[in-house]
């Protein structure tokens, strides 16, 4: 069934000229009181999350669609809701290894091409990194702590692809800190590309005061391009990939698309 989610899905979204599926989320139902994770993941066994996160990235893959596996570093572990609040992973360091850590590492070994970042507090990973970070440091949500970007994702599980936070206007991420030092500083932690914006024009000024602030450097902001091309070209997307009115009308498969397919041959 997660095998057949995702190749539906992405096979419909691929027809629709969609090439990025924010799924499969692999977060773990450890805590069952979680207004977010209890209705939205495979469960609270490990083993379970991985195979069925794994069957959907390979329904995706058959339909050239990149997936993002979120939310890192984990979500579920207490009731927190991240669109109201930064939530907390507390697990310690050996115990998210064997859990989120699990998932993560088997999903990006399958060839993942991106993970979204959830805005999700990870304390022991940030203290291990950094032991001298304050308590405010490590309660930072993972969008702006490069502790688990870089320390943890690119370093520790080896994640070369495309960093993607979660939706930036959600409270999670808006409360740690004002937004014009938020922006940049999401980038500089190792973030490649936001899910939405507040403003696009404010955001986008944010980001260049950012650099002239020296919060970013244009090297980091390089790089981040970087991925995102490559991302783009691992799907083909720098190559002629249109189909014909009659492939458009076969997959949508209704008559009133004639004037979409059309377009889109």
């Amino acid at each position: 069934n997660a095998y057949k989610m995702g190749y539906v899905a992405c096979k419909e979204g691929s027809a629709l000229g969609l090439n990025w599926s924010f799924a499969p989320i692999v977060d773990i139902d450890k805590e069952f009181h979680n207004p977010i994770t209890n209705t939205r993941t495979f469960g609270s066994n490990v083993d379970m999350v991985i195979n069925c996160g794994l069957e959907y990235l390979k329904g995706a893959k058959e339909s050239n669609v990149a997936v993002a596996i979120k939310h890192f570093p984990g979500d579920g572990v207490d009731e927190r809701d991240q669109h109201i609040v930064t939530s907390v992973n507390s697990l310690t360091c050996e115990e998210w290894k064997e859990t989120y850590g699990k998932v993560y590492s088997s999903l990006i070994d399958a060839g993942a091409q991106t993970v979204m970042v959830g805005h999700i507090a990870l304390p022991h990973w940030v203290k291990q990194y950094n032991p001298e970070a304050s308590r405010e440091e490590t309660l930072l949500p993972a969008t702006l702590s490069e502790e688990i970007l870089v320390g943890l994702l690119r370093k520790e599980l080896g994640f070369n692809g495309l960093i993607s936070t979660d939706s930036t206007p959600m409270i999670g991420f808006a409360s740690a800190m004002p937004r014009h030092i938020a922006v940049p500083k999401a980038i500089a932690s190792g973030a490649d590309m936001f899910l939405f914006n507040k403003d696009l024009d404010e955001d986008f000024h944010f980001l260049l005061d950012g650099i002239k602030n020296g919060i970013l450097t244009e090297e980091r902001l390089d790089e981040a391009v970087t991925r995102i091309l490559a991302t783009k070209a691992s799907l083909n997307l720098h190559k002629d990939t249109r189909v014909s009115s009659d492939e458009g009308l076969k997959v949508v498969g209704s008559e009133k698309h004639t004037a979409w397919a059309d377009e889109v041959a």
